[in-house]
């Protein structure tokens, strides 16, 4: 039977940092993992995807270099001969902030006497 109803937390995560979205699935025969990203599109194991998104050996979808754009709602599906079961993640992006602390301005006045 297909079951699709659970919703994993959100991730949030950095423009341009490294990202892993969870997804732990188990079954005997082991199951087929898939993650349908926000554009629609499916990427499987062994899979070259365009921005290097790679499913690691625990299910993980792993973005190496995120853009805003990467933000928004995956699916993992796992299938296997007994059925299927499916996970939603939320990814959410913050852009980066310039450091605050790099910059530093100083004033000097002159004061006379």
């Amino acid at each position: 039977p297909w079951r699709d109803r659970q919703v994993g937390p959100p991730v949030t995560g950095t423009v341009g940092e490294p990202v892993s979205l969870p997804c732990r699935m188990s079954g005997s025969p082991e199951p087929y993992l898939s993650w349908i990203l926000p554009n629609g599109k499916v990427v499987r194991r062994g899979t070259a995807v365009p921005g290097g998104l790679t499913i690691e050996t625990n299910g993980s979808l792993y973005l190496p270099n995120p853009s805003l754009r990467d933000g928004g709602h995956y699916r993992c599906t796992a299938v296997n001969h007994y059925g299927r079961d499916g996970l939603s993640v939320q990814l959410i992006l913050n852009s980066q902030e310039p450091r605050t602390d790099a910059i530093r301005l100083e004033t000097h006045e002159d004061v006379g006497l």
